[in-house]
């Protein structure tokens, strides 16, 4: 036997043994696609059975009417390809109808004439029709690999190859009546079993090879899904989910609906608007929630005729999966995937839908999770901060209260004795008192953030105020001077007393051990500049960028030896800057802190000034 001959032997057995798994399964499962591949499949194998018959002379008799059959058998080999390309991607009408046409007339000429006296112009009308309708099967199957994914591109992509196989068959087999040359045959029986196949693993793919095609697809689709998870576990995410099962399916589009369980409805966090259902018991996705079974239907619409609007799409009618996504006894919610023609989507795509979906309700299930663990840290951060801040409330109210307190009984045992009212204490009491009232202040303007700190501006001498400031402050062991020249500026002067007060006060306050505190006011064209320096502790590096903010305290004195609510320099920053100036500190750690004001010497530069500070050091 030459290699020829046993190349062909091989196609011919190759083509009977799939026409025979077709055939089978087309019996088992009636639907379309299967039918058109048995019946394609069949008749080249039943050209290969009449070979096989006459190389056995078992009709020898009936050469003629053999050749007969196996003429009108090839000729009818392109129509259930074309049928094929029509339930893969769709041809119209008239392509379908032209093709059935072409080929009864194709049969009627046969029928009509001698088998090896067909006359020229049936020969090449049969030609054309066998070679249009392959090409243009051969061109539905390209351009649907093209726009295809996954299992699916890969389906399309073996019928196109199988297709311009057997073009190649039918262009070596020209080309031997020119060249007489056994190569030829041996490559063109090589190419049929290439085409029978390709032909076989595109139409009629077998569970094996797709388990290993969905293996590989399903390892990308958890690596995408873990790469994922940080936006899923944000509330978003899902739409990646969705695109990453189409991939593995290779379907056009996939879905996850979430589902909540005391209102028993879907919801959909994909989908800007909600699909409206007439009666939400009877869709697919509640039966599947209800039953937990995946399910598969070539017509939703159908199945649910109470609902047909929600089903619409741009593939006519919806072929669809769906898989429930559950952990144990917690329903997440339903994974679909969809699209118009069957072929693309099997029954026994299930399993791997399901594993999808098992793999999604973990993910989903650790977004709940997460969420009720920092929900319960935020619980325990917010009453931490409420006892840390009621604490600093407490010890900051305590100190002045005590002292008003005791100064108070004492005077209460004067007035009794008849005894003249000592003015230490009396003027110990007012001190006490004006500190609580800028507390409370403090506080106050802290809840009336969105509002003006600063109210009308007139023009005040700054070198006065600070004068006033320093007068007024409890200098203790410390020696606080105030320096430079008068400058009269637009400003709120109650609300820039505040501000002076804060800084001279956070000066003695942080320099338990004394030493000199210094006030200066200096004028300039565009601005005036206060500053205050003292010899204290200094700020750590790490607090510099944060001491103007909201309850900022720092950390440099954790067991609260120095008292505070954070609200001090956070006020003054927020009354400056309304101001359109901008405040700023120098520091080094254990060496003291400079920290200086700049405001406008106009109207104009305080209201179009640029608003800002600069953080430099820090301070309460």
């Amino acid at each position: 036997m030459s290699a020829e001959e046993l190349v062909s032997r091989i196609a011919e057995v190759a083509f009977v043994t799939l026409a025979a798994i077709t055939i089978v399964r087309a019996i088992r499962n009636h639907r379309l696609v299967k039918i058109h591949t048995a019946a394609f499949f069949a008749l080249i194998a039943a050209i290969m059975l009449i070979g096989w018959a006459r190389d056995l002379e078992l009709i020898a008799e009936d050469e003629l009417k053999a050749t007969a059959l196996t003429q009108m058998l090839l000729v009818a080999i392109p129509y259930p390809l074309l049928r094929l390309a029509g339930d893969f991607t769709g041809i119209s009408r008239l392509v379908r109808h032209s093709a059935e046409a072409a080929l009864l007339l194709s049969w009627a000429g046969l029928a009509a004439y001698h088998p090896e006296e067909l006359p020229s112009w049936l020969v090449i009308f049969i030609v054309v029709y066998f070679v249009g309708t392959m090409t243009y099967a051969s061109a539905q199957f390209m351009q649907a690999a093209a726009t295809m994914r996954s299992v699916s591109r890969m389906r399309m992509s073996l019928a196109a190859a199988g297709s311009l196989a057997i073009a190649a068959v039918i262009f070596l087999a020209g080309l031997r009546t020119l060249f007489d040359s056994e190569a030829f045959g041996a490559v063109s029986s090589a190419l049929v079993v290439v085409a029978g196949l390709a032909y076989y693993l595109g139409f009629a793919m077998p569970g094996w090879f797709k388990r290993a095609i969905h293996a590989n697809h399903l390892e990308q689709f958890l690596a995408q899904t873990v790469a994922a998870a940080p936006e899923i576990y944000r509330d978003g995410g899902l739409d990646e989910i969705e695109s990453a099962v189409a991939d593995a399916l290779g379907t056009p589009d996939a879905r996850i609906v979430l589902w909540n369980d005391e209102t028993e409805e879907f919801f959909a966090p994909s989908e800007a608007e909600q699909r409206v259902v007439n009666n939400p018991k009877s869709t697919v996705g509640y039966r599947v929630i209800q039953t937990q079974e995946p399910y598969f239907t070539e017509d939703a619409a159908a199945d649910d005729p109470e609902n047909p609007d929600a089903y619409e799409g741009s593939w006519g009618r919806l072929v669809m999966l769906a898989a429930p996504i559950t952990l144990d006894d917690r329903r997440f919610g339903l994974l679909t995937a969809f699209g118009g023609l069957p072929p693309f989507i099997h029954d026994d795509d299930l399993t791997l839908l399901q594993v999808m979906a098992n793999q999604i309700a973990v993910i989903l299930r650790d977004r709940e999770l997460l969420h009720e663990v920092t929900e319960a840290r935020a619980r325990e951060e917010t009453v931490r901060l409420m006892d840390d801040f009621f604490a600093a409330v407490a010890h900051d109210l305590k100190t002045p209260l005590t002292t008003i307190l005791g100064q108070g009984q004492r005077l209460q045992r004067q007035a009794r004795r008849g005894q003249a009212l000592d003015q230490e204490a009396v003027e110990s009491i007012v001190q006490q008192a004006v500190h609580m009232r800028r507390l409370v202040e403090d506080l106050l303007d802290d809840a009336r953030d969105r509002g003006q700190y600063s109210g009308e501006r007139v023009p005040s001498d700054l070198f006065e105020i600070a004068e006033d400031v320093v007068r007024q402050a409890p200098a203790g062991k410390h020696d606080i001077t105030v320096s430079g020249d008068p400058a009269v500026v637009p400003v709120d002067a109650e609300r820039i007393r505040q501000v002076l007060t804060n800084l001279v006060e956070n000066a003695v306050k942080y320099s338990p051990d004394g030493g000199s505190i210094s006030v200066r006011v200096v004028g300039r064209t565009d601005c005036a500049e206060i500053t205050v320096a003292d010899q204290g502790i200094g700020v750590p590096p790490e607090d510099i960028q944060t001491i103007f903010e909201r309850f900022s305290r720092g950390s440099r004195e954790p067991d609260r030896r120095f008292s505070g609510l954070g609200l001090g320099l956070y006020t003054c920053r927020r009354i400056v800057e309304e101001h359109g100036g901008r405040i700023e500190v120098e520091s080094r750690l254990g060496a003291g802190s400079t920290f200086t004001v700049h405001l406008p010497v106009t109207d104009e530069a305080a209201t179009g000034g640029e608003v800002g500070y600069a953080q430099t050091g820090g301070g309460d």
